[in-house]
């Protein structure tokens, strides 16, 4: 099965159009020259338009899924359909991230791979 990685450079969103930046990344594993995320990566927001009235604006983003197979360092990497909750400022629990444009992630399994499966 086929899925995207992120990297330190993909567009991820929270649901009210917040930009969305990871605080670390694996320096020492990159695709295409860019520094993969892994799941205990925390993002911060900026821009979430979520209003005050209604618990925004969402600050943070922490991720509760991620590759099962594929690890570096041992901790899961983030995948295109990973999931996350975003903290607003006065509330546990938030909506998803989201990765907002898919040519930002590296494709972990290239069309010459797909015919005979991914490795």
């Amino acid at each position: 099965m086929s899925d995207f990685l992120l990297h330190d450079e993909a567009q991820v969103q929270c649901i009210h159009s917040g930009d969305a930046k990871p605080t670390q990344t694996v320096l020492n594993v990159k695709v295409s020259g860019k520094a993969i995320v892994t799941q205990v990566s925390i993002y911060n927001i900026k821009g979430c338009k979520q209003l005050p009235q209604s618990g925004g604006p969402d600050l943070t983003a922490l991720w509760t899924s991620a590759a099962t197979r594929i690890k570096a360092g041992g901790i899961p990497v983030l995948l295109k359909d990973s999931q996350s909750k975003c903290a607003p400022t006065t509330t546990a629990t938030g909506q998803p991230a989201r990765l907002r444009q898919r040519h930002l992630a590296v494709d972990l399994c290239p069309e010459q791979f797909r015919t005979g499966g991914c490795p």
